[in-house]
């Protein structure tokens, strides 16, 4: 789906349950109802995910660096802009990265396999970076414990429908990859 597409349904939903709308007659004389529904659909886009409720335990941890800076990233191994974003985020110092895998079946057949043969390796963090940059599968079968089930319902839960997708630590959401220097910008906005 594509940007303008969800813009549109999620214009279309705010508007449903909007109480501007609902409440149209009770808006003050000094503010347009335009502009309140602009500022509660402003609202709407601007909602910050609760960082402190994702489960840190289904997530890959890569520490770069001191690691003293955090991100999180719902990735899919076999999505190339997904490829694209662990490019960016290799060339970044001083960060704790967690990776959700959240494998995308109907675009990519392999990536659940996939997403739990890295999991179960000795190293996944190790085991993604070499399937990121060279396709490399981890030599298991991915019959081990895993949390990818656990991944697709949080991405559902957050209303996640593609990947990538990267969280800041102080919650803002960036659908989509970027460059080295939006990401860097990114994540040092955030930054304590």
């Amino acid at each position: 789906m594509n940007l303008l597409t969800r813009l549109a349904i999620a214009l279309l939903a705010f508007l449903a349950i909007s109480p501007v709308w609902a409440q149209s007659s009770a808006l003050s004389q000094k503010t347009s109802s335009s502009t309140q529904a602009m500022q509660g659909f402003s609202s709407f886009f601007t909602a910050r995910i609760d960082v402190k409720t994702l489960p840190l335990a289904q997530a890959i941890k890569t520490v770069q660096g001191n690691g003293r800076r955090t991100v999180y990233v719902i990735t899919d191994p076999d999505c190339r802009y997904c490829r694209d974003l662990d490019g960016a985020l290799r060339q970044i110092n001083n960060v704790t990265i967690y990776r959700f895998e959240y494998p995308l079946a109907q675009l990519h057949p392999n990536a659940a396999n996939i997403a739990k043969q890295i999991w179960c390796a000795p190293d996944p963090s190790q085991a993604w970076e070499a399937y990121a940059i060279s396709h490399q599968r981890p030599g298991n079968g991915g019959a081990c414990a895993n949390p990818i089930d656990d991944n697709i319902d949080l991405a559902t839960r957050l209303g996640l429908q593609g990947t990538p997708d990267v969280i800041s630590s102080d919650g803002r959401l960036h659908e989509g990859t970027m460059p080295l220097d939006a990401l860097e910008k990114f994540i040092d906005a955030s930054a304590i």
